[in-house]
């Protein structure tokens, strides 16, 4: 039997993030949070039926929108994680550049 899932949303300020998993780890997960976003109370599980109906529907990806907005949600998961790795690629090449560099 497949675990229920449960639907969880964050925002940045800017933009909502919801997403459809069967726990909060697994939220986090989707996300890409290294910080407990729950125990801080950045983030919930919601029983908003707009939110869970396009949640469910793709469970496990992340669905965005203007925050704070009764927008569509938008479906953009991979190209979010793609630009979030390679910013952080050109971070982590810059600051190992300055770590060997003399000073």
């Amino acid at each position: 039997m497949a675990p229920r899932l449960k639907v969880f949303t964050t925002s940045d300020g800017l933009t909502d993030y919801v997403v459809a998993a069967s726990s909060k780890p697994k939220a986090l997960a989707a996300w890409g949070s290294h910080q407990d976003l729950f125990k801080t109370g950045l983030a919930h599980e919601t029983d908003d039926p707009e939110l869970v109906k396009a949640a469910t529907a793709k469970p496990g990806e992340v669905l965005r929108r203007p925050a704070e907005a009764r927008a569509a949600l938008d479906a953009k998961a991979e190209a979010l994680a793609a630009q979030h790795g390679a910013r952080r690629a050109k971070l982590e090449t810059a600051l190992s550049a300055a770590r060997r560099a003399p000073g």
